[in-house]
Protein backbone atom coordinates (compact mmCIF):
# COMPACT_ATOMS: atom_id res chain seq x y z
CA UNK A 1 0.00 0.00 0.00
CA UNK A 2 1.21 3.32 -0.66
CA UNK A 3 -0.11 7.37 0.06
CA UNK A 4 -0.56 7.56 -3.76
CA UNK A 5 2.06 9.94 -4.74
CA UNK A 6 1.32 12.69 -2.94
CA UNK A 7 4.30 15.34 -4.02
CA UNK A 8 7.00 12.65 -4.97
CA UNK A 9 5.34 10.81 -8.28
CA UNK A 10 4.40 12.20 -11.50
CA UNK A 11 1.62 10.39 -13.91
CA UNK A 12 3.07 9.20 -16.98
CA UNK A 13 0.32 7.24 -18.10
CA UNK A 14 -3.47 6.73 -16.51
CA UNK A 15 -5.64 4.23 -17.40
CA UNK A 16 -8.66 4.89 -15.69
CA UNK A 17 -7.97 4.83 -11.93
CA UNK A 18 -4.42 2.83 -12.88
CA UNK A 19 -1.30 4.64 -13.37
CA UNK A 20 2.20 4.53 -13.68
CA UNK A 21 4.32 7.50 -11.95
CA UNK A 22 7.86 8.59 -12.11
CA UNK A 23 9.62 9.60 -8.11
CA UNK A 24 10.92 12.76 -9.08
CA UNK A 25 14.00 11.84 -6.86
CA UNK A 26 15.11 8.94 -7.67
CA UNK A 27 13.74 8.63 -11.40
CA UNK A 28 12.28 5.07 -11.22
CA UNK A 29 8.55 4.09 -11.73
CA UNK A 30 6.30 1.70 -10.34
CA UNK A 31 2.58 0.81 -10.91
CA UNK A 32 -0.10 1.00 -9.03
CA UNK A 33 -3.64 0.43 -9.19
CA UNK A 34 -7.04 2.22 -7.99
CA UNK A 35 -6.27 1.62 -4.04
CA UNK A 36 -2.98 2.51 -4.51
CA UNK A 37 -1.03 -0.50 -4.22
CA UNK A 38 2.13 -0.86 -5.79
CA UNK A 39 2.04 -3.92 -8.49
CA UNK A 40 5.62 -3.39 -10.15
CA UNK A 41 8.19 -1.13 -10.06
CA UNK A 42 11.38 -0.52 -12.23
CA UNK A 43 11.47 1.09 -16.03
CA UNK A 44 8.45 2.69 -17.73
CA UNK A 45 8.22 -0.06 -19.89
CA UNK A 46 8.43 -2.82 -17.04
CA UNK A 47 5.66 -0.92 -15.61
CA UNK A 48 4.28 -0.60 -18.94
CA UNK A 49 4.27 -4.33 -19.60
CA UNK A 50 2.87 -5.39 -16.64
CA UNK A 51 0.19 -3.01 -17.05
CA UNK A 52 -0.60 -5.07 -20.43
CA UNK A 53 -0.80 -7.65 -18.74
CA UNK A 54 -3.09 -7.53 -15.60
CA UNK A 55 -5.47 -5.35 -18.41
CA UNK A 56 -5.63 -8.26 -20.39
CA UNK A 57 -6.19 -10.95 -17.50
CA UNK A 58 -8.22 -8.32 -16.12
CA UNK A 59 -10.11 -6.93 -19.18
CA UNK A 60 -9.63 -3.24 -18.24
CA UNK A 61 -11.16 -0.99 -20.10
CA UNK A 62 -9.63 1.85 -22.51
CA UNK A 63 -9.59 4.91 -22.29
CA UNK A 64 -11.53 6.37 -25.09
CA UNK A 65 -14.22 9.17 -26.35
CA UNK A 66 -14.15 12.58 -25.34
CA UNK A 67 -11.68 12.98 -22.50
CA UNK A 68 -11.12 15.11 -19.53
CA UNK A 69 -7.80 15.79 -17.64
CA UNK A 70 -8.00 17.49 -14.30
CA UNK A 71 -4.29 18.89 -13.08
CA UNK A 72 -4.24 20.23 -9.68
CA UNK A 73 -2.40 23.40 -8.00
CA UNK A 74 1.01 23.75 -6.41
CA UNK A 75 1.20 21.53 -3.10
CA UNK A 76 -1.98 19.99 -3.63
CA UNK A 77 -2.75 16.41 -5.29
CA UNK A 78 -4.89 14.49 -7.75
CA UNK A 79 -7.50 14.06 -4.41
CA UNK A 80 -7.73 17.64 -4.69
CA UNK A 81 -9.77 17.50 -8.47
CA UNK A 82 -11.87 14.61 -7.08
CA UNK A 83 -15.16 15.58 -6.61
CA UNK A 84 -15.06 17.67 -9.80
CA UNK A 85 -13.73 14.58 -11.63
CA UNK A 86 -17.17 12.25 -9.84
CA UNK A 87 -19.27 15.56 -11.41
CA UNK A 88 -17.49 15.22 -14.91
CA UNK A 89 -17.77 11.49 -14.74
CA UNK A 90 -21.80 11.52 -13.94
CA UNK A 91 -22.29 13.69 -17.73
CA UNK A 92 -22.60 11.73 -20.50
CA UNK A 93 -19.98 11.02 -22.87
CA UNK A 94 -16.93 12.38 -20.79
CA UNK A 95 -14.54 10.15 -18.79
CA UNK A 96 -12.46 12.22 -16.74
CA UNK A 97 -9.12 10.90 -15.21
CA UNK A 98 -7.46 13.28 -12.14
CA UNK A 99 -3.70 13.31 -12.28
CA UNK A 100 -0.63 13.29 -10.02
CA UNK A 101 2.07 15.47 -10.60
CA UNK A 102 5.26 16.41 -7.93
CA UNK A 103 3.98 19.79 -8.10
CA UNK A 104 7.37 20.97 -5.70
CA UNK A 105 10.11 18.70 -6.86
CA UNK A 106 10.36 19.42 -10.70
CA UNK A 107 9.81 22.13 -12.95
CA UNK A 108 6.89 23.27 -15.05
CA UNK A 109 8.60 22.15 -18.27
CA UNK A 110 9.07 18.39 -16.51
CA UNK A 111 5.45 18.33 -15.49
CA UNK A 112 4.68 19.32 -19.27
CA UNK A 113 6.18 16.69 -20.81
CA UNK A 114 4.60 13.91 -17.95
CA UNK A 115 1.18 15.70 -19.40
CA UNK A 116 2.60 14.98 -23.12
CA UNK A 117 3.40 11.05 -21.86
CA UNK A 118 -0.16 10.93 -20.41
CA UNK A 119 -2.05 12.25 -23.24
CA UNK A 120 0.32 10.17 -25.82
CA UNK A 121 -0.83 7.09 -23.78
CA UNK A 122 -4.77 7.70 -24.43
CA UNK A 123 -4.86 6.71 -27.89
CA UNK A 124 -8.26 5.61 -28.00
CA UNK A 125 -9.52 9.15 -27.33
CA UNK A 126 -10.59 11.09 -30.04
CA UNK A 127 -11.21 14.60 -28.16
CA UNK A 128 -9.37 15.63 -24.67
CA UNK A 129 -9.98 18.48 -22.57
CA UNK A 130 -7.67 20.13 -20.18
CA UNK A 131 -8.71 21.97 -16.93
CA UNK A 132 -6.63 23.15 -14.36
CA UNK A 133 -6.33 24.51 -11.28
CA UNK A 134 -3.80 27.43 -10.40
CA UNK A 135 -0.12 25.99 -11.56
CA UNK A 136 -1.92 23.09 -13.16
CA UNK A 137 -2.65 25.93 -15.86
CA UNK A 138 0.71 26.85 -16.53
CA UNK A 139 1.71 23.30 -16.83
CA UNK A 140 -1.15 23.59 -19.55
CA UNK A 141 0.08 26.40 -21.28
CA UNK A 142 3.67 25.07 -21.27
CA UNK A 143 2.69 22.11 -22.83
CA UNK A 144 0.68 24.06 -24.90
CA UNK A 145 3.29 26.41 -26.25
CA UNK A 146 4.47 23.92 -28.44
CA UNK A 147 7.53 22.76 -26.97
CA UNK A 148 6.23 18.88 -26.71
CA UNK A 149 4.39 18.94 -29.98
CA UNK A 150 0.94 19.23 -28.54
CA UNK A 151 -1.80 16.79 -29.53
CA UNK A 152 -4.59 18.10 -31.99
CA UNK A 153 -6.92 16.53 -29.80
CA UNK A 154 -6.75 18.86 -27.55
CA UNK A 155 -10.11 20.43 -27.69
CA UNK A 156 -10.48 22.53 -24.85
CA UNK A 157 -8.85 24.29 -21.77
CA UNK A 158 -10.26 25.56 -18.89
CA UNK A 159 -8.59 27.62 -15.95
CA UNK A 160 -9.56 27.72 -12.62
CA UNK A 161 -7.95 30.60 -10.64
CA UNK A 162 -4.57 30.84 -13.25
CA UNK A 163 -1.74 32.88 -11.39
CA UNK A 164 -1.80 34.34 -14.86
CA UNK A 165 -0.05 37.47 -13.51
CA UNK A 166 2.24 35.46 -11.28
CA UNK A 167 1.84 34.96 -7.53
CA UNK A 168 2.70 38.00 -5.18
CA UNK A 169 2.70 35.40 -2.51
CA UNK A 170 5.71 33.31 -4.03
CA UNK A 171 7.27 36.81 -5.74
CA UNK A 172 7.98 37.94 -2.24
CA UNK A 173 9.61 34.46 -0.72
CA UNK A 174 11.03 33.00 -4.08
CA UNK A 175 14.60 33.97 -2.20
CA UNK A 176 13.59 32.32 1.07
CA UNK A 177 15.56 28.53 1.98
CA UNK A 178 12.60 27.25 3.78
CA UNK A 179 9.73 28.19 1.59
CA UNK A 180 11.98 26.74 -1.54
CA UNK A 181 11.86 23.55 1.11
CA UNK A 182 8.48 22.89 1.35
CA UNK A 183 7.17 24.52 -1.88
CA UNK A 184 9.85 24.03 -4.31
Amino acid sequence: KTLGGKQFWTDYLVQHQWRIQKNEVTNHYRLLNAENYRYTWGTFQQCRKSLLEIGTKKKLPEVKGKVVLLLHGLGRSRGSMEELRKHLDQRAGFTALTLSYASTRASIEQHARALSSVIKNIPQAHEIHLVGHSMGNLVIRYYLSGKNNPDPRVARIVMLAPPNQGSALATLFKDNHLFQIFWG
